[in-house]
């Protein structure tokens, strides 16, 4: 059992966090020091993840949208965003409020609907006392009371201290994500 046992031995000196390898140190050590080492070289985009720092080269620098829409001949970059895609010629709607049954095509929707259930205000005007459960409420908000606001998202801010929603604790059991409607086109075939 001791040979066995997986030991997490790297240590943060910040919070204690413990991990098994030295990279996940190094990770979790960007979230106290904000530090970003992956940078894209055609733009001044910054990460602490070498994976997004991927995702946005394919998204935001390729060129080549490889993966076609058989329904209305849009294009994409990736199988991803395609799947994705797919949802908006589906009327399924599988994500569905375990409170009051209403039903979203995507799971963000859900998410973003339960707060309706709760007391919760999680978002607020940092210019004023306002506070909304939605942060499209407070941009609204910011330019309608504060124009003077440059960028009105500048003027959201979100509690840390209100938890997640977490797409389990909000969705009916028998429901389940889509499938997609139709098989992606593209290199990989």
């Amino acid at each position: 059992m001791r040979i066995h046992k997986e030991e997490r031995k790297y240590l943060c000196p910040d919070c204690g966090y413990k991990c098994k390898w030295v990279n996940q140190l190094k990770y979790h050590m960007t979230k106290h020091t904000g530090l970003k080492p992956y940078q894209c070289p055609e733009c001044e985009y910054r990460t602490n993840r070498a994976d997004a720092l991927r995702v946005h080269q394919e998204t935001r620098h390729r060129e080549a949208r490889a993966f076609m829409c058989e329904q209305c001949g849009k294009a994409f970059k990736t199988r991803f965003l395609l799947r994705t895609h797919l949802r908006k010629h589906s009327e399924a709607k599988p994500y569905v409020c375990n409170v009051c049954h209403r039903a979203f095509r995507w799971a963000a929707g859900l998410r973003h609907h339960a707060l309706t259930h709760t007391d919760r205000h999680p978002f607020f005007c940092r210019l004023c006392s306002y506070k909304a459960k939605q942060k499209f409420q407070v941009v609204k908000h910011v330019r309608r009371h504060h124009p003077d606001q440059a960028d009105p998202n500048q003027g959201v801010g979100k509690d840390p201290t209100t938890p997640t929603v977490h797409l389990h604790d909000v969705q009916l059991e028998d429901s389940s994500p889509p499938a997609p409607s139709a098989p992606p086109t593209g290199p990989e075939g």
